[in-house]
Formats: structure tokens, C-alpha cells, sequence
């Protein structure tokens, strides 16, 4: 089984790769990073972005493979809570 990861970024790849370690299934999957467009702004500018730039990674990772993720990150500034609130999406492509 073939695993894509629409990121490069290592910390990316390895948790895709510790959670498919959890199913038989997968303990032997092939994952590959592989940098792609998430088809939104560098830095969302909301929740929406980012989980649309979640899902398009994991489409545009689709390729030659059985399943693919995709991941976005948001960060904002809280006024309730007067700090930086950091949120990630994480898409399967199946």
C-alpha cells in the first residue's frame, strides 16, 4: 500500500506514519511526502481556508496511491482570550 503525505515537512510525514502504525492494515505502508498546492492563501485567513487547504492537499497528494492527507494550519489572535490560538486540519483522501 502506497501512502501520500501532501507535505514535506518531517513532523508531518512521521505522524501519518505513527498513526497508520496503530491498523495492521496499513503497518506496512509505503508513506511518501510530497510537496504540493493547498490552492489557498500562505496564511488563511479563516477556518474555512484552512480546511479547504487541507482537503486540496490531500487531492492534489492523490496521485499513484491508495489513500493521501493533506494538512493546514491557522493561527489567530484571540480577543476573547487575548492570545494566539494556533488550530490544524488534517484531510484523508481515500
Amino acid at each position: 500500500m502506497k501512502v501520500n503525505v501532501g507535505s514535506k515537512n518531517i513532523t508531518k510525514v512521521q505522524a501519518v506514519e505513527e498513526a497508520l502504525s496503530d491498523f495492521p492494515e496499513f503497518s506496512s505502508a509505503e508513506v511518501i511526502a510530497m510537496a504540493v498546492d493547498s490552492g489557498v492563501h500562505k496564511q488563511p485567513k479563516s477556518m474555512e481556508q484552512t480546511v479547504q487547504g487541507a482537503m486540496n492537499r490531500a487531492k492534489n497528494a492523490f496521485k499513484d496511491c491508495d489513500l493521501s492527507f493533506g494538512f493546514r494550519e491557522w493561527a489567530y489572535r484571540s480577543s476573547k482570550h487575548k492570545k494566539w490560538i494556533y488550530e490544524y486540519y488534517y484531510v484523508c483522501h481515500l
